[in-house]
């Protein structure tokens, strides 16, 4: 105890810690620790109880009615003049100092804990995430808190009065209110009122919003590989009017590829394979423009993967197609063809396509090697790797026709089917389709090109039952049999 400028032992009544002191009078002390234990001076001694189930931390008391009391997970007790009584905080974060006066204060906790006091507890926007570890408040014109890693906050005006304040006055019909145009990245405190024709209510506690500072990316995900066409995507917040996308390669952003989208993705389309971008968003609406985003980066795809003739296989037809997986944004693809591994005398084509068929038939019983590589207008992809395939060894009636190149599906059918038919050079073909009494009811001369072909066949007026279908060239033929159910 400080008396008469002397420090003096005082007899406690409890061996646990006590963490904060509140001074009504001088023979009004009261003081809160651990274990539940609240204390209390009376000018004569010192006595303890229990209150509620928590470690306290912080202690206030604007007059000797009123008193609060914080600590371990959010716990609030109020003393009214006769008992403690529990306020609830809806927290679970350890306060650690209080500060009240007039009715009106703030609690301070664990990683930037605020809770403000006006009409009923409510949490509030510190602006940080350190520990806050104590608080005094006077009043609406004055207040300090501080706390963890040198943190100040320091409130010196009623609030409520920058140049940005709105005034909204609602119908009693309506309990909604949509803001827009708001700052990215800013805090906003708001408080409502009743008003009829005879009286004005109080305000009700203050509480507090922070709008996103910027938008998250989405896709690619940071690090991807992609193609030369991609669809880059984000977050998107309600209220944005355009977005601003930027890629570069240099992580400076000094010459970047940029684009504006009214929604939240924006297609990029890039010309160099084997590259790292660099991307970021920022967001704008009508009155303020968002910082950018965190940077991601990805890496456009450098190799081909090759599909069919498969690795390796056998008995593959004279004239294949080739086929590979493409790569969004690649306007041209490069096939070599040749006899030997190392590509010495290559039969060299150019295609649009993520496939090539061949355009006549090539040798017989013989083994060959290929890759494929992309283009763009400024840059090449690495090769794929090699692979190889060994032709079959025998073709078929006059090496044009055979039964193996003929395929109808489905089968069996109600009278339409599809007729794939594999044709080893341009040529012209007479397909017929027969009933079991020899009739023709389907005639029809088609054109094919080397490789595969598909026609979509469509039966006239026929009844159930077995048919023939006939593909022939010259005095060659084949056949196979269709059931029409």
């Amino acid at each position: 105890m400080y008396s008469t400028g002397v420090w003096t032992s005082a007899s406690s009544p409890v061996t646990t810690d006590i963490q904060d002191v509140a001074v009504v009078a001088e023979n009004n002390i009261w003081a809160c620790g651990k274990s539940k234990m609240v204390l209390h001076y009376d000018g004569n001694a010192w006595s303890s109880e229990e209150v509620g189930t928590k470690d306290y931390f912080g202690i206030s008391f604007q007059d000797e009615n009123n008193g609060w009391v914080v600590g371990k997970t959010g716990s609030i007790y109020r003393y009214d003049g006769a008992a403690w009584i529990q306020e609830y905080t809806n927290i679970t974060k350890d306060l650690l100092g209080v500060s009240v006066s007039n009715f009106k204060g703030y609690a301070v906790g664990k990683s930037g804990t605020l809770l403000a006091l006006e009409g009923g507890w409510s949490l509030v926007s510190s602006g940080t995430t350190k520990d806050l570890q104590s608080v005094f408040a006077y009043g609406d014109n004055f207040g300090l808190i501080v706390g963890a890693s040198g943190t100040a906050l320091e409130k010196t005006n009623v609030g409520f009065n920058s140049p940005d304040l709105k005034t909204i006055t609602q119908p009693k019909t309506i309990t909604a209110y949509t803001l827009a145009n708001l700052a990215y990245g800013q805090t906003y405190y708001y408080r409502i009122r009743a008003i009829h024709g005879s009286d004005t209510s109080a305000w009700s506690q203050v509480k507090s919003m922070t709008t996103y500072p910027t938008v998250d990316l989405a896709a690619p995900a940071d690090g991807a590989e992609v193609d030369l066409e991609i669809l880059a995507s984000w977050t998107d917040y309600e209220g944005t009017a355009e977005y601003t996308l930027e890629v570069d390669d240099n992580e400076g952003f000094l010459t970047p590829y940029m684009a504006s989208s009214d929604s939240n993705s924006a297609y990029v389309e890039l010309n160099h394979f084997g590259h790292q971008y660099y991307w970021r968003v920022l967001a704008e609406n009508a009155f303020h423009i968002s910082g950018w985003s965190e940077v991601f980066t990805f890496t456009t795809k450098n190799s081909i993967a090759l599909t069919t003739p498969e690795n390796g296989t056998t008995e593959v037809s004279s004239c294949p197609k080739f086929v590979w997986e493409g790569i969004l944004g690649v306007p041209h693809y490069e096939v070599w063809l040749a006899k030997t591994a190392d590509f010495a005398d290559p039969v060299s084509s150019t295609t649009d396509a993520p496939f090539l068929q061949c355009a006549a038939p090539m040798d017989r019983n013989t083994t060959y090697f290929w890759k494929v590589r992309g283009l763009t207008l400024v840059d090449t992809s690495a090769w794929s790797p090699v692979w190889s395939f060994t032709t079959e060894g025998y073709i078929g009636i006059n090496e044009n026709l055979n039964a193996e190149a003929l395929t109808v599906y489905p089968n069996p059918n109600s009278g339409q089917f599809v007729l794939q038919l594999e044709s080893y050079t341009s040529d012209n073909y007479r397909v017929k389709v027969a009933d079991i009494t020899g009739r023709i009811v389907y005639d029809e001369q088609v054109s094919c090109v080397p490789g595969e072909n598909k026609m979509n066949i469509v039966l006239p007026e026929v009844n159930q039952g077995i048919y023939n279908l006939i593909i022939s060239k010259g005095e060659e033929s084949i056949s196979q049999k269709i059931l029409v159910q």
